[in-house]
């Protein structure tokens, strides 16, 4: 899987489920979902439980952190990881 895919699912999860959150008509890829008030610590795992239906992956607890969930660039790049590590 390509990064501008992942960023293009990962925005419409976003945009679909909205985890009781308005979500913004646009948002840039590396801004940050917690600051602009897209995503929240309550809507996270959620979210989480998204991903890894959509993309067939398990996250591990250690996994939950900023750096990878902080913006769209970081959670595409989480999730191409994910995704390569599963074809290895």
């Amino acid at each position: 899987m390509d990064k501008q895919s992942a960023i293009s699912t990962v925005r419409g999860i976003l945009k679909s489920s909205n985890f009781g959150i308005r979500i913004p008509d646009e948002f840039g890829d590396q801004e940050s979902l917690f600051s602009r008030g897209i995503i929240d610590s309550f809507g996270l795992l959620a979210f989480i439980n998204e991903l890894q239906s959509k993309f067939g992956f398990k996250v591990e607890n250690r996994e939950i952190h900023p750096g990878n969930f902080e913006t769209l660039d970081r959670i595409a790049a989480f999730v191409c990881t994910k995704k390569e590590e599963e074809n290895d």
